[in-house]
């Protein structure tokens, strides 16, 4: 199957999504909406880069996600490890399911994933910026321990889109 979006414009910067998910209203589940500003303080300036807050979107996601060359989500992953504990996901270690379901209206990042491989769609570059929560309770603030860590995850994001930007600037220049 061929991929159209790899072909791009002479110099035009590779499109990267930067996509933080979560719920504010549950505490450390909404890391990654309260992520996203700092991300994009730490990141103005860098071309091609779209920053959208998906909250909890679901179904309305699936346009962007399709529409990413590259795709950087951040959310909140039960891991089973020490709250505050940042990982970084590959593409192939983000669950791609479909689960049943009573309603509609509760589509997840998951199933979004698994809509774009059904229909050949997923963005060629993806990686998970997940963070262990601490609480999930009501409440609009994250917790001490996953606060502290936002440093990290904005760190870790900048080295993400950095190699993406040096692997288009690389195969720019051996076109």
């Amino acid at each position: 199957m061929s991929d159209d979006r790899a072909v791009r414009p002479p110099g035009r910067p590779p499109r990267i999504t930067i996509l933080g998910l979560g719920n504010t209203l549950f505490s450390d589940e909404g890391v990654g909406v309260h992520a996203l500003p700092l991300l994009r303080e730490a990141l103005l300036g860098t071309p091609g880069i779209e920053f959208i807050d998906g909250g909890t979107d679901g179904i309305r996601l699936l346009v962007p996600v399709e529409a990413a060359e590259a795709l950087l989500v951040v959310d909140a992953v039960d891991a089973k490890r020490p709250p505050g504990t940042v990982l970084v996901l590959d593409a192939e270690d983000i669950p791609a399911v479909m689960t049943p379901k009573l309603s509609v209206h509760q589509v997840t990042f998951s199933e979004i994933l698994f809509l774009t491989k059904l229909r050949g769609t997923t963005p060629r570059r993806l990686k998970m910026i997940g963070v262990q929560p601490e609480s999930l309770e009501l409440g609009l603030t994250l917790s001490d321990v996953v606060r502290a860590r936002l440093g990290d995850v904005v760190a870790l994001a900048k080295r993400i889109v950095d190699e993406w930007m040096n692997e288009y600037e690389s195969t720019r220049i051996l076109a």
